[in-house]
């Protein structure tokens, strides 16, 4: 029974950080912007796609589609920090990743 929920359990928990991440992007938090420096419409196209990732995780029918989505945007999100040399941040989106494959698991 505990196996079956985790995978359940991360599906939620990582739709929750899309859709807090989705709100700042939206918004134009400056603090996103001080991190990457891109144009305002770059960060409201990536809140947009990040609340698709949420909506898809969420919907069971979907929901390969949002692990799918949140997989290509965290890995892109993870190159460009790693790019920029924002160290810390990149390892955070690493562990995103690693908790994107459990949740593959809550496919059914």
């Amino acid at each position: 029974m505990w196996i079956s929920s985790l995978p359940h359990f991360l599906v939620g928990v990582l739709a929750a950080i899309f859709e807090v991440a989705a709100i700042g992007y939206i918004i134009g938090s400056g603090y996103f912007r001080e991190r990457l420096r891109h144009p305002v419409q770059y960060y409201r196209a990536i809140g947009v796609l990040q609340l698709f990732a949420a909506f898809f995780l969420m919907v069971p029918q979907l929901r390969i589609w949002g692990i799918v989505l949140a997989g290509l945007m965290t890995f892109f999100w993870v190159v460009s920090l790693l790019n920029h040399r924002q160290w810390n941040w990149a390892l955070a989106g690493m562990l995103m990743m690693m908790a994107l494959a459990p949740a593959a698991l809550a496919i059914h």
